[in-house]
């Protein structure tokens, strides 16, 4: 089976402005800048919700998104797993996601992604690992850090994507994910389709 997931929560963060919530932006962004003072660097957080049954097989899972303002340079985008949890949006002072309080990320890299240097394409990454781990329960799943992986550079590179908030539902970020759900025997009958 594969489905297709739509994210709950989607933000960036913004070293620049690293009080500033994004949490209800039509885009995400990742950057490298370094101005040089203050750095001007931007990761993108991003969370789906999907629960499965133990013994669940994941065989694929890969991260979408689409970037409509691609960097003047080819970068390499990674993901990580997101550590710990966090609020898209600001329901109180200080309660969203902003650089300061943005949660940790895994150091190990789950893979990443060259953008090149075309706009309006689909970007992917292979999660399939961590999906994997979710479902098995062996992490919770706070979702995943996008981020440049030359970051302060003194150039100063940037791509924008399509948030879950963007006005073109075709190019939000979507999670496809293909699997094998355990087989589940009873010793009673089961209706499974009404007509």
């Amino acid at each position: 089976t594969t489905s297709g997931y739509s994210p709950i929560i989607d933000s960036y963060v913004n070293e620049k402005s690293p009080n500033s919530n994004y949490g209800s932006s039509s885009e995400l962004r990742v950057r490298s800048k370094n101005c040089p003072n203050p750095l001007e660097n931007e990761r993108t957080f991003i969370q789906f919700d999907f629960h499965f049954p133990t013994g669940t097989v994941i065989h694929s899972a890969v991260l979408k998104l689409y970037m409509k303002d691609a960097p003047s340079e080819d970068r390499t985008y990674e993901a990580r797993r997101v550590l710990g949890t966090w609020k898209e949006r600001d329901p109180g002072p200080g309660d969203g996601i902003d650089w300061n309080n943005q949660a940790p990320a895994d150091s190990n890299i789950i893979d990443s992604t060259t953008t090149g240097t075309t706009d309006n394409i689909c970007l992917s990454w292979d999660v399939t690992s961590d999906v994997q781990d979710f479902a098995d329960g062996d992490y919770i799943n706070y979702g995943w850090r996008l981020n440049d992986s030359a970051e302060s550079d003194h150039i100063g590179f940037e791509a924008k994507f399509h948030s879950r908030e963007s006005a073109e539902p075709a190019k939000r970020p979507v999670l496809e994910i293909t699997f094998t759900p355990p087989q589940v025997s009873t010793a009673y009958p089961v209706i499974n389709e009404v007509y």
